[in-house]
């Protein structure tokens, strides 16, 4: 990929990943949750958004790991990327506080989207999600 565009990296990876069925564990992962009441399926977009803490909460609990809440709160806290980064120039939270105006949308147009459509035709969907 080391020679590719942007644009052709994601539709490498896209064809990448259902060829090697990266696709349907994401499904399986999905259905897991149906099948075994232990399992639990927390997005990513919920540790992240407006209620992430409480979320977190949700997956401690889960995980039956008791810790009270200020405890819990405070490691939220100190973790969260504005309270980690550093002046060090390699730090990998940095980078991603830099690229956070970047979306997936930025890398998805028409033309990614319809490769994605034909290699994983209901993917978003089945996962929850939408366009």
């Amino acid at each position: 990929m080391a020679g590719m565009t942007d644009k052709e990296g994601v539709m490498f990876s896209i064809e990448h990943w259902r060829s090697t069925y990266l696709f349907n564990l994401l499904l399986e992962w999905k259905q897991a949750e149906n099948i075994d009441k232990r399992i639990k399926i927390f997005s990513f977009e919920d540790l992240t958004g407006d209620n992430s803490f409480f979320v977190l909460k949700k997956v401690f609990s889960h995980c039956r790991i008791a810790i009270p809440d200020n405890k819990l709160e405070s490691v939220y806290e100190s973790h969260l990327p504005q309270n980690i980064v550093s002046d060090k120039k390699f730090n990998k939270y940095s980078f991603a506080l830099r690229k956070n105006n970047l979306k997936w949308p930025d890398y998805f147009d028409n033309e990614v989207k319809d490769h994605f459509i034909n290699n994983a035709p209901t993917l978003v969907e089945d996962l929850g999600y939408h366009w």
